[in-house]
């Protein structure tokens, strides 16, 4: 009979957590983490951009601004599945 009592809690404390999880996503301001995510790009992005304004190769030109875009654009993709995955819990 404790067992059951026992698992009652701990289910009513999932659920309680799954609720304010969700809850934060939904509420989640992600501005401070953007910024943050993107300056870590910008610290990939710098060289790349270096390389392409030093080099005279047209296929390192092309490749490292395939890269910076890739890079760019993984910031919102990144954020998206993060919120997704919570809200599936």
């Amino acid at each position: 009979m404790d067992n059951k009592i026992l698992k009652d809690i701990v289910a009513g404390l999932a659920d309680e957590v799954k609720n304010e999880a969700v809850k934060a996503v939904k509420e989640f301001d992600d501005t401070k983490l953007r910024l943050m995510v993107s300056s870590e790009i910008d610290l990939l992005v710098k060289p790349l951009n270096d390389e392409i304004k030093t080099t005279s190769s047209l296929w390192v030109k092309i490749r490292n601004r395939i890269y910076i875009a890739a890079l760019n654009h993984s910031v919102d993709l990144v954020l998206n599945k993060l919120k997704q995955g919570i809200l599936k819990l």
